[in-house]
């Protein structure tokens, strides 16, 4: 079946009308009930830098950010730094299906352990790399799958998948991609979206929907379409 695309307007609505129903004049005694608590933490709290990037949490709740630092871990009362050999900034993290943590760094990847005492650490997937791809800049993305584990770079895609890792080499990078379908979709050069499915690769021409001078994002729309959006060219269903 042929791939179609419908642009369409995005358009926010905001509910302030509703609201005016809802909770009347009258002012509530208590005016922070029913709003969720938000605690800022600063720079000097956590004791990393102040920029970062994504954030992630563990299946026991734990909570993880990629920093310019390092990993940043956070378990309701105190912050702590991952340590990794490397040290360089994290830009992305993604949990799977069983609660590990993957992490993409600046030339590095891997994933992050829990030993008997509780304790977190980072295990890096360089060593698992074939010899001529290890030398790769920012890891931009993760992708946890149920054919492997994706860690994106602008020009190259790494598989973990049953202890062993693959390359994938793609057309430049043009944003941020997304898993529909159990398929890894990526926005590529040129007009151009890249699907992996189970280690296999292919191409699907989107002519007039990328601007090759702006970043494009993907974002799964349902169960079989995806939502491209531009900051040029607007906003597109892939179906």
């Amino acid at each position: 079946v042929p791939a179609r695309i419908f642009r369409f307007p995005l358009v926010i609505i905001l509910p302030v009308f509703f609201s005016f129903f809802l909770y009347g004049t009258t002012p509530d005694p208590d005016p922070i009930r029913g709003y969720p608590t938000i605690v800022n933490y600063t720079a000097s709290q956590y004791n990393g830098h102040p920029q970062n990037f994504t954030v992630t949490r563990d299946n026991r709740g734990v909570v993880y950010a990629g920093n310019n630092q390092g990993i940043l871990e956070f378990d309701g009362q105190s912050w702590r730094i991952v340590p990794q050999e490397t040290g360089t900034f994290v830009r992305a993290l993604a949990k799977d299906s069983r609660g590990t943590v993957y992490v993409g760094g600046v030339g590095d990847f891997g994933f992050l352990e829990t030993n008997l005492f509780g304790q977190t650490h980072y295990r890096s997937l360089i060593p698992k790399i074939p010899v001529e791809h290890r030398k790769f800049a920012d890891i931009y993305s993760v992708f946890p799958t149920g054919h492997g584990v994706y860690f994106v770079s602008t020009e190259k895609v790494f598989r973990w998948h049953r202890g062993n890792i693959s390359v994938i080499s793609i057309q430049a990078l043009q944003g941020t991609g997304c898993v529909v379908n159990g398929k890894l979709y990526l926005p590529t050069k040129p007009h151009r979206l890249t699907e992996i499915h189970n280690g296999k690769i292919s191409y699907m021409p989107v002519p007039g929907v990328f601007d090759p001078k702006r970043p494009i994002v993907l974002a799964p729309y349902s169960q079989r379409r995806i939502l491209i959006a531009g900051a040029a060219t607007g906003t597109f269903i892939f179906n």
